[in-house]
């Protein structure tokens, strides 16, 4: 796979899996029409976290996602939160997922993905 960014060693970890094609997922975005960046890992958007390192550096390079729009919606309340609420599938030619806690998912992005797929979701 090309990812969309460089991965360090023994990343994705093995167990990230594909996702699964009939899977709804929502990010959260800051524009409204959506921009790539819009789909950009912590470590590449240079946040705080990823800068000092905070985590775990394969982790940072993933891209947040969620199997729950409540959920989502609730942290939009967060200061520094996305404005939109992103709906898409993915498929196994987009990368791979893994699954965390409380409808939260790391993904790891290949070339492959297009925002095009990509639905603002009104709330």
């Amino acid at each position: 796979m090309n990812w969309s960014e460089e991965l360090p060693d023994n990343c994705p970890p093995s167990n990230a899996e594909a996702p699964d094609n009939n899977k709804v997922y929502y990010r959260m975005a800051r524009s409204n029409p959506l921009s790539e960046s819009d789909f950009y890992s912590q470590a590449k958007v240079g946040t705080r976290r990823a800068i000092q390192g905070g985590d775990d550096p394969c982790v940072m390079r993933g891209v947040s996602i969620f199997d729950d729009v409540e959920t989502l919606a609730n942290a939009l309340r967060l200061p520094r939160a996305g404005k939109y609420i992103v709906e898409f599938t993915l498929n196994e030619k987009d990368g791979v997922v893994l699954e965390g806690r409380n409808h939260h998912w790391t993904w790891w992005k290949t070339d492959k993905f297009s925002i095009s797929r990509c639905t603002i979701v009104e709330l």
